[in-house]
């Protein structure tokens, strides 16, 4: 009996059926071969839709080189970008037409490089759910003019002008007048692709200039404009970079916020810098100043900062001044104190009519003055004393305070950094008797060393 019930207990437990790590590498299998299934149903229908998709962005293609065409004159077809849905699908037509040349070479408004020929039109569809490894659907055609745009014995005046993102500047005012006093040539304000055209026109020297309210150019002109000498069959291009302001309020000595009314040069230089270049403004400091709207924006120094540029066979060099830059001072030893190196404020951006604030630090100290009364201060950049980190100005700095002076009176001063020396003059523009004071000034509120009777420091860099 009991072998018996050995017997039995073993051929139940060989009917217990599948264990828990059967079941799990089971389920394992099948969820990998169901993915499979999944994922390959699901990129077929994807295929499927976005071949479905290709097909009418082929048919949008197609409408709107046909449109091009239908335009007939190539001067009334621009570039342009809209969207289309089609059965819930939002579709992108962009349409880009340029000028082709005589030359080969092609552009928006023309190169001036040779006779205007015909329009090349590019037009790209494009959709939110395309497959990233398949491209838009393009096209292409070429639009001509029904007679002759050029005539030989005239020459033609192409405008060009973008808006600070690139992109053309419409409906800016374009005057072309003739040097020789001859009658102005007419010329329509620029269309969308912010491009105007004069043909015939009699061979001489034209100024081409724009002018728009509240627009300024990359070179800072509110009324930028470009001399062209027209000869017998030529094509020449006025190109300008042209957009609606943008406003900085500037925060001069701004690093000192608690001395107030500290005295500042009415002929004062600001130096602002670009990644296309340096703009320097003379005319003090104002509290509010429009620029072009570079995207980077600007980094602005109080001074007139000039980078030096060695000579070269061709060119003679340039004398740079660096003191006013605090990125310029390395670090150092200054009287005992370790100074770290001085750093440029942030670059500050602003938009095409926006407005942004701009702060710039100067240096900042107090003197006492005892002297004749209804005198002036009259600053000038000398050569830095040895060991003061001064970078030195080979460009001469002289700014003029128009604040008349009292006797025995203490007053706070901002200047650009650099090494100075002080005096003062009987008249407001500087330019009369001067004497000497900088014996008299009490303490620099900001590094260098200590004033001396010629010189004195200031200094942008702080102790580490």
């Amino acid at each position: 009996m009991k072998a018996l019930r050995s017997r039995l207990a073993a051929a139940q437990r060989g009917d217990a059926g599948l264990g828990m790590i059967e079941v799990i590498v089971a389920l394992a299998i099948f969820m990998v071969v169901a993915i499979g299934i999944a994922y390959s149903a699901i990129s077929t229908l994807r295929i499927a839709a976005d071949s479905e998709s290709r097909v009418i962005a082929t048919n949008l293609a197609a409408s709107e080189i046909d449109n091009a065409r239908a335009a007939g004159d190539p001067l009334d077809l621009f570039s342009n970008t809209r969207t289309v849905t089609v059965n819930g699908m939002v579709y992108t037509i962009a349409r880009t037409a340029g000028w082709v040349s005589s030359t080969g070479t092609s552009s928006g408004c023309g190169t001036g490089t040779g006779a205007l020929q015909y329009k090349q039109v590019d037009v790209k569809v494009s959709w939110p759910t395309q497959i990233s490894a398949t491209q838009a659907v393009r096209a292409n055609t070429l639009v001509a003019p029904v007679s002759r745009l050029n005539d030989p014995s005239f020459g033609t005046i192409l405008v060009s002008v973008l808006a600070a993102a690139g992109t053309g500047a419409s409906g800016v005012p374009i005057s072309v007048a003739f040097s020789g006093g001859g009658a102005a040539v007419a010329m329509d304000p620029t269309d969308s692709d912010g491009c105007s055209y004069a043909f015939k026109v009699t061979p001489g020297t034209y100024v081409v200039s724009i002018n728009k309210s509240g627009y300024i150019s990359s070179d800072q002109k509110s009324s930028p404009s470009v001399s062209l000498e027209v000869k017998a069959g030529d094509t020449l291009s006025a190109q300008f970079s042209y957009d609606l302001a943008a406003r900085f309020n500037l925060n001069y000595a701004s690093n000192f916020p608690l001395v107030s009314n500290e005295l500042r040069p009415n002929n004062l230089d600001t130096t602002f810098i670009s990644t296309y270049g340096s703009f320097v403004n003379s005319t003090g400091t104002p509290s509010m100043l429009s620029l072009h709207p570079f995207s980077s924006g600007y980094t602005t120094i109080a001074g007139k900062y000039v980078t030096p540029i060695a000579a070269t066979p061709s060119s003679a060099a340039v004398a740079g001044c660096l003191s006013p830059d605090p990125s310029s001072w390395p670090a150092g030893t200054v009287n005992g104190v370790n100074l770290a190196a001085g750093e440029q404020s942030p670059a500050v951006a602003a938009g095409p009519g926006l407005t942004a604030n701009m702060n710039i630090p100067m240096g900042v100290f107090s003197l006492r003055y005892t002297g004749a009364d209804d005198r002036y201060f009259v600053a000038e950049s000398i050569a830095p004393s040895a060991g003061s980190g001064d970078p030195g100005c080979d460009v001469p700095m002289r700014y003029v305070f128009s604040e008349k002076l009292d006797d025995n009176k203490d007053y706070n001063l901002a200047l650009p950094y650099g090494t100075w020396k002080l005096s003062t003059s009987n008249n407001s523009s500087g330019t009369g008797s001067l004497a000497g004071v900088v014996d008299s000034i009490v303490g620099a509120l900001l590094g260098g060393p200590p004033p001396t009777a010629t010189s004195f420091t200031l200094d942008p860099r702080v102790p580490q």
